[in-house]
């Protein structure tokens, strides 16, 4: 089929009536509906534009439209040239996260016309949309030429809503992954298991748990020991109410990257669900700002107010207007306001703990049949 037909207009020139019977074309022709129908859609509007370029550049004067259907011109500079870089840029996971070729790609932004860049935009949105799991730079620098975010109500009107949620999903997961961590060694492929990691928090997001949970194990058993998704599987764990499984998976993280402070944190935090001496330990592993606060409160909790004093007295050093270090240090004062009620919950636990839950169920019958003989 000529391209003409597929944009739906006659043979023309004027690339404003091109890029209108594009849009046009768009709202019947969507990625999500009909793949091959949309690849065909765009490589004509391609096609088109840049022949309309290339006779606007060349100063060529009008041809007769049997002309313009057999005329074939030789692609722009700038988009033949870019193009060349965008098929590299798809050939593979490693070249696409690659933030220098992108660099390079981009930096020749003042060298493009309107239309060109036009034209590159749409090559480089159908390989974002295609293959949309890149490193959050690279999207910025994107965004940075492309004003995708800046023209949100042009974008949502030229493209189908699915196409546009994809985008604007990826542009929003991607600070979440550490791109610098993936090798060529893993052994799996990377963008399968970033596929399931962005399903994975789409469905934390939208609370579909049960969804999150079954991309999670999708991701685990594709890169067990690969610590974005450990990190991230143990983040939606322990946000969702999964304190073991998500103390476990920490774990699992802090195995595979011991010095990243994070991996502490999540354990301890996990842990503060669980047993509140476990994770005062882990946090007091650290000497960071989070990790002191942490301490500190754990400290709080079990009573032990020299211990959060020497966890929370290196933070007002640090910031003397640190708000959660001055309550934490008034809470520990021996003249605090609420010292008294402290030690009276401190010694009722420590009865609990001695005399058991039955002998308390006890006396309290007791006292509640004496009481009622009483006013009998």
């Amino acid at each position: 089929m000529h391209i003409w037909d597929i944009l739906g207009i006659a043979p023309t020139r004027e690339p404003t009536a091109i890029r209108k019977a594009y849009a046009r074309a768009l709202k019947l022709k969507r990625p999500e509906d009909d793949a091959q129908a949309f690849q065909a859609l765009r490589s004509a509007y391609e096609e088109a534009l840049a022949n309309a370029l290339n006779h606007d550049l060349t100063g060529s004067a009008a041809q007769s439209e049997r002309e313009s259907e057999a005329f074939e011109p030789a692609c722009p500079e700038p988009i033949r040239s870019a193009g060349a870089e965008i098929e590299e840029l798809a050939m593979g996971f490693f070249h696409r996260v690659d933030g220098a070729r992108w660099e390079r790609l981009l930096a020749r932004e003042l060298e493009w016309s309107l239309d060109e860049k036009a034209v590159i935009g749409q090559r480089l949105l159908a390989l974002v949309c295609e293959n949309g799991y890149l490193p959050y730079e690279v999207w910025r620098s994107l965004d940075r030429v492309f004003s995708w975010s800046e023209t949100g109500d042009r974008f949502n009107s030229e493209y189908s809503q699915g196409l546009v949620r994809r985008v604007n999903v990826n542009m929003l997961i991607a600070w979440m992954i550490d791109y610098t961590q993936f090798s060529p060694a893993d052994g799996f492929d990377h963008d399968e298991l970033l596929k399931c990691l962005y399903q994975a928090l789409n469905a934390f997001f939208e609370t579909r748990m049960d969804d999150m949970n079954r991309f999670l194990a999708k991701a685990l058993a594709l890169g067990p020991c690969e610590p974005n998704t450990l990190r991230l599987a143990a983040v939606m764990t322990l946000k969702s109410g999964q304190a073991a499984r998500a103390a476990e998976l920490a774990d699992r993280y802090r195995a595979v990257s011991p010095d990243d402070r994070q991996a502490y944190m999540l354990k301890g935090r996990a842990l503060e669900r669980l047993n509140t001496e476990d994770a005062l330990l882990v946090f007091s592993m650290h000497e960071h700002t989070d990790s002191l606060r942490a301490a500190g409160r754990c400290a709080l909790l079990l009573g032990d107010m020299q211990r959060a004093k020497r966890c929370l007295s290196p933070l007002l050093e640090r910031d003397s207007s640190d708000i959660v270090a001055q309550c934490g240090l008034a809470y520990a004062s021996p003249h605090g306001f609420s010292r008294r009620r402290h030690i009276l919950f401190r010694l009722l636990r420590r009865w609990r703990e001695v005399v058991g839950e039955a002998v308390i169920l006890l006396c309290a019958l007791a006292l509640a049949l004496i009481f009622f003989f009483w006013i009998g």
